[in-house]
């Protein structure tokens, strides 16, 4: 899990009972570094979803989400960690969601939001998925 800053008791109280690592996007974000997360994810696993919440991003870059989430990450912070997950080649699913509440700022959210899916599935052509026999 990448960027828990505001996790409210319960979901600390959850996501430490089940050990799921917490890592950095990067830079001074808390957390253990991304990489060797990643690393061991993709040892383990054949296909990774890779899921991002849009809320991830500082406030600045989401203004008309329902809860601003301040001290965040910008696009570029994101798609850089977006990048290191593509480069496992393990991608088999991409997701981007809670782009935009409708509210003032919808248009500053929107193109950070385009900005979140077009660098993605840039990242996402350039490495690839996994090919999964069915």
């Amino acid at each position: 899990m990448v960027d828990v800053r505001n996790l409210d008791p319960a979901e600390e109280t959850l996501v430490r009972a089940v050990g799921i690592p917490v890592v950095s996007v990067g830079g001074d974000f808390p957390g253990a570094p991304l990489g060797p997360a990643v690393d061991a994810l993709a040892q383990r696993c054949d296909a990774l979803y890779l899921h991002v919440d849009a809320d991830i991003l500082d406030e600045r870059f989401l203004p008309d989400n329902g809860t601003p989430e301040p001290n965040g990450p910008d696009v570029f912070q994101v798609l850089a960690a977006v990048d290191r997950v593509m480069a496992t080649g393990k991608v088999l699913v991409y997701a981007v969601v809670a782009v935009s509440a409708g509210g003032p700022g919808r248009e500053i959210s929107l193109a950070a939001g385009k900005e979140l899916i077009r660098g993605g599935l840039e990242s996402w052509q350039r490495y690839g998925a996994p090919s999964l026999a069915v």
